[in-house]
């Protein structure tokens, strides 16, 4: 699947949760990315969120500058 959007907050890194067995190392975590069909939505309950999961992030290229914690 693709989606084409922009990014309207920076991607927040999710705690501890049961899909990732309550492990909180940043590595670990799932991120959350808002995303919207609109530049600069500053609402962002509007906005997608897309979960990145630490299993399916090593074969993708990410820039960490766009993490916050959490």
């Amino acid at each position: 699947m693709v989606i084409e959007g922009f990014l309207v907050h920076k991607v927040k890194l999710k705690g501890a949760e049961s899909p990732n067995c309550g492990l909180t190392d940043p590595n670990e975590v799932d991120w959350h990315i808002y995303t919207s069909n609109t530049a600069g939505l500053d609402d962002i309950s509007k906005a997608v969120i897309v979960e990145t999961t630490a299993r399916i992030r090593p074969i993708h290229k990410w820039a960490k500058s766009i993490w916050t914690p959490w």
